[in-house]
């Protein structure tokens, strides 16, 4: 298995350092594990656990808002646990050869597309079904048929009290207040697009990738990077085939043999690092936003156990 331990040398930079200025480590990182060190923006994103707790707390909201007015919310929340794992574990691809051999490139995430798709599918589904009472309680809107709002229903219990925006806006609001409502901050997600962007330019990364692209050639196949192994039409074409899992665990194992997770994740962090600085007065905000938001939903969540 490959673990990564790094220690990475000027990794914050000074103040009026730009943040693309390649990286200089004092200390080459040294790959050990197969889960990379977590890029330090990942505390200013929520985590699968905390979407998941959120997202069951709104679902709780919904679904009492709308008893109040004589109707049930048709969508069961499926408590099924997190995926489990953080935003750095796949960030620099596939690090394990024995899950490279199974599941060739395709991430948890992606082998659990399909199933996520159809119960997208089946909640429309059933929200489609509501009566036009029910939408108007829920969206707080008149529902539309035929490009013409439908009149409103007679028998609609307390309908002067429908919340602004219907039951949806009423859990959000309870649960975010005025804060942005189940989204990541912009900055955060700049963060960490850009620090990623910059390390596909970063000499040390660079040399990485080359020394990669030796061994895969060496092994009969023919990479630049390891995005182009990864993002081979040929795995869109027919997922999970025998050819690649076979190249995935080639792949891996020249990413082992050049340390190519540990000089990028290195990279990563130091590029991150830097751009936090620059921004930690948003950045700090944005991280008690998060714990504020994810402990009242914890509080919603345990109000509604003892009840």
């Amino acid at each position: 298995m490959l673990t990564i331990a790094l220690v990475t040398g000027c990794a914050t930079g000074s103040g009026g350092t730009p943040d693309n200025i390649p990286v200089q480590e004092s200390v080459t990182p040294t790959a050990t594990n197969d889960a990379p060190t977590p890029v330090p923006v990942e505390k200013y994103l929520l985590s699968d656990e905390e979407w998941h707790t959120l997202e069951k707390a709104d679902h709780l909201l919904r679904k009492r808002c709308m008893q109040r007015f004589g109707f049930a919310y048709p969508i069961t929340f499926k408590d099924s646990e997190p995926l489990g794992y953080s935003l750095t574990t796949y960030r620099y691809g596939i690090l394990d050869p024995d899950y490279a051999t199974q599941n060739g490139y395709r991430t948890p995430r992606a082998l659990n597309a399909r199933s996520v798709d159809q119960e997208n599918r089946k909640r429309n589904a059933q929200l489609e079904e509501l009566s036009h009472d029910a939408k108007l309680v829920l969206f707080g809107v008149q529902p539309e048929k035929n490009g013409r709002p439908v009149a409103t229903g007679k028998n609609l219990r307390n309908y002067e009290k429908i919340p602004k925006g219907g039951c949806l806006n009423e859990a959000l609001k309870s649960l975010y207040g005025d804060s942005s409502a189940g989204t990541d901050s912009p900055v955060a997600v700049d963060v960490n697009l850009k620090s990623f962007n910059q390390t596909l330019r970063d000499p040390s990364v660079l040399k990485a990738f080359a020394g990669w692209s030796s061994c895969m050639k060496r092994k009969g196949y023919v990479y630049a990077t390891p995005m182009q192994a990864s993002g081979d039409p040929r795995w869109a074409a027919s997922p999970g085939s025998s050819d690649e899992k076979v190249t995935a665990k080639a792949d891996v194992e020249c990413k082992i043999q050049h340390n190519v997770a540990g000089v990028w994740n290195a990279a990563d962090v130091s590029y991150q690092n830097r751009m936090i600085k620059r921004h930690s007065t948003e950045l700090r905000a944005v991280e008690t936003s998060i714990d504020r938001q994810v402990e009242r939903a914890r509080a919603i969540l345990a109000k509604s156990d003892s009840e």
